[in-house]
């Protein structure tokens, strides 16, 4: 019996201090605050398993404080590569005597991130258009000003990270996505920069 009441102890002490992610500070959704309002976003594309050849695109988000400001949600879209286009594009391309160039689809998504008080830990979900979902835990590290972001995994043999790092000028998204192969899925940078007002 002291034997079981002292793992309890051990296991509540290092949960508390060694395995809680890092917070901001007293108020952890501060730190979302320089997301807030309308951005022009660009995308970059390498070359992946869903994006044969690089790609660039643009797009737009707006990102919101909801719920009493106890959650951020954005609401966007992107251009996506669309595999199943690839093959024809490069068919059609070369057919007409002209260089060929990725075609995309666009992606309209929301994601909403909060600070989990109970658990102590930053969350993020991601749904797209496409029917994709995801859910991620993030890590805040206040020196370079950047969240990373480690998907739930449901396949043990794929790995998902990302990061979202607060600039001077607008604020950077990445997102990695590779199997235990090295084969990699997806690999992808997105800049926002704040969307002019029309005069």
């Amino acid at each position: 019996m002291k034997i079981r009441i002292l793992l309890t102890f051990l296991c509540t002490v290092l949960l508390s201090t060694v395995c809680v992610p890092a917070i901001a500070d007293d108020e952890p959704m501060e730190i979302f605050k320089p997301l807030l309002g309308t951005w022009s976003t660009r995308a970059v594309h390498r070359p992946s398993r869903i994006a044969k050849k690089a790609m660039t695109g643009t797009g737009e988000v707006t990102v919101k404080a909801i719920l009493s400001n106890r959650f951020i949600r954005y609401e966007g879209y992107a251009p996506w590569p669309a595999p199943e286009q690839l093959d024809k594009a490069d068919d059609d391309a070369k057919a007409a005597g002209n260089p060929s160039s990725p075609a995309t689809l666009r992606l309209d998504y929301h994601v909403i991130m909060t600070y989990d008080e109970r658990k102590q830990i930053y969350r993020r979900w991601a749904f797209q258009s496409d029917g994709v979902t995801a859910e991620a835990t993030g890590v805040w590290n206040d020196d370079k000003k950047t969240m990373t972001w480690s998907a739930i995994r449901n396949n043990e043999n794929v790995t998902f990270t990302g990061t979202t790092t607060i600039k001077e000028d607008g604020f950077e998204e990445t997102l990695h996505g590779k199997r235990a192969d090295g084969t990699v899925l997806v690999d992808v940078t997105t800049t926002q920069k704040k969307k002019k007002k029309k005069q």
